[in-house]
């Protein structure tokens, strides 16, 4: 069964508003996360925020920057590692590489 990714945006009152999610993952994309990991080592902790959040509109294209910016960040940020994570399974290296 293959690995579901999934985001949840949520209301001021912690509402779940809308919801994205994928188990289909496509090489390019995988290939661009690979490219913005090593990228990501050398820049700010701001940069690297919007990088992820850019990562995370690429694979979910109907989620906007207003919808991103009320996602929990928790909920960002895990689901960048788990597109990180199939990227590590495939090269089989762990986290030596990605």
């Amino acid at each position: 069964m293959k690995p579901t990714i999934n985001l949840k945006i949520y209301d001021e009152q912690d509402n779940v508003i809308a919801e994205f999610e994928t188990s289909r993952i496509r090489w390019g994309f995988l290939e661009d996360v690979v490219e913005i990991n090593e990228i990501m080592k050398d820049k700010s902790e701001v940069e690297q925020f919007k990088m992820m959040g850019e990562m995370v509109q690429k694979l979910f294209p109907a989620l906007t920057n207003e919808l991103l910016r009320q996602a929990d960040y928790l909920d960002v940020q895990n689901c960048f590692n788990q597109i990180k994570n199939i990227a590590n399974r495939i090269e089989g290296t762990g986290s030596k590489n990605v």
